[in-house]
């Protein structure tokens, strides 16, 4: 099976200049857990809930900081992961999900001739897998 079987052809995306707090607010309104960083077309970076969880956590020390207190200034690019780790759609899943477990990460942006297709995480892996499209 191929990692283009089972992507999400829609991958999220936001501005390394965006705000922090506006790219927060879309991972929750959307109810995803990463966006690609694109910059001229290409990704740049993800931008996963974690991101955001380890810098609350980093910033709280003990007092009630909100995410909003927190974010308020900063870019997405002072919180995002650079240079991802990307995948073809040719790939295979067997071979992403590898990559995925050595890792130590739960997207994968998918590009084609330079530019973004898509994004394969861990939630289509499982999709896939409970819905009986992997054939195992």
């Amino acid at each position: 099976m191929k990692v283009r079987d089972i992507m999400s052809r829609k991958a999220e995306t936001v501005s390394p200049d965006e705000d922090a707090r506006a790219a927060f607010r879309k991972l929750e309104s959307r109810k995803i857990d990463h966006l690609t960083v694109v910059e001229k077309g290409k990704p740049v970076g993800i931008l996963s809930t974690t991101d955001y969880h380890s810098a609350v956590h980093h910033a709280e020390k003990g007092h009630k900081i909100t995410a909003e207190m927190v974010f308020g200034g900063l870019s997405v690019r002072s919180l995002m992961t650079p240079d991802p780790v990307t995948t073809s759609p040719d790939a295979s899943l067997r071979s992403v999900a590898s990559l995925m477990l050595e890792r130590r990460i739960h997207a994968v942006p998918v590009v084609e001739n330079g530019a973004l297709t898509g994004i394969v995480s861990t939630q289509d892996i499982l999709a896939s897998l409970a819905g009986g499209t992997l054939g195992l």
